[in-house]
């Protein structure tokens, strides 16, 4: 039997010295079946409130689902 991890019916063998480069591609290819490569992009941020002691309805619903989705990540 093979060493590995799976979840949400993906398959792949954990991260080792030798497996590098398939493993990466395994990652990417699930982060995008996902939906989720944007939280791994180097330019990726977490939206902050125009004014942090007092954030809006809508900059706390986006900061809340980008925590979401980066946690899922």
């Amino acid at each position: 039997m093979s060493e590995g991890y799976s979840t949400s019916g993906y398959r792949i063998k954990l991260l080792k010295s030798d497996n590098w480069m398939p493993w990466k591609w395994q990652m990417l290819a699930v982060l995008h079946d996902l939906n989720l490569e944007k939280f791994i992009e180097k330019t990726a941020m977490s939206p902050i409130a125009a004014d942090p002691k007092n954030p809006t309805k809508d900059e706390t619903e986006a900061m809340d689902k980008w925590r979401e989705g980066d946690a899922r990540t």
